[in-house]
């Protein structure tokens, strides 16, 4: 199957250390929801880089069921972040993504994202948009 041009193939992720307890606490690891998320490239709990599994995320890959035990080693390399900005978006990213959520709102998840950025940095001066230089 080709590749879309400049479009990077995904796996699901996982955080070694997260794995390890799962496995004392369950028995087994785990699939966590938010080391999926697109642009979350350290664990929230642990502030290590989360490592690609050999398991494609495709809409066009079968809906086979593979269990994170299945293929999460017992030991991999652990890499802590040592990034403040790259720390700090991660904690904005958990606390957007946990955010409670009224899902019979009229408001966009655009609007709800612009309004949690008012009077910061990250917006235009007009507000309109997002400042991302």
């Amino acid at each position: 199957m080709q590749k879309s041009k400049g479009v990077k193939e995904r796996n699901l992720r996982y955080c070694t250390i997260c794995a390890s307890e799962d496995r004392e606490q369950f028995g087994e690891s785990y699939w966590h929801i938010l080391h999926q998320l697109q642009g979350m490239n350290y664990c929230n709990v642990h502030k290590c880089r989360l490592l690609d599994s050999s398991v494609a995320i495709s809409e066009r890959s079968s809906s086979i069921l593979v269990t994170a035990e299945e293929v999460i080693p017992f030991e991999s390399e652990i890499e802590i972040a040592d990034n403040d900005i790259e720390i700090k978006l991660i904690a904005y990213m958990v606390r957007i993504f946990q955010a409670d959520m009224d899902m019979k709102s009229e408001v966009t998840i655009g609007e709800y994202l612009h309004s949690k950025m008012s009077e910061n940095k990250y917006r235009s001066i007009r507000g309109e948009q997002r400042n991302i230089v």
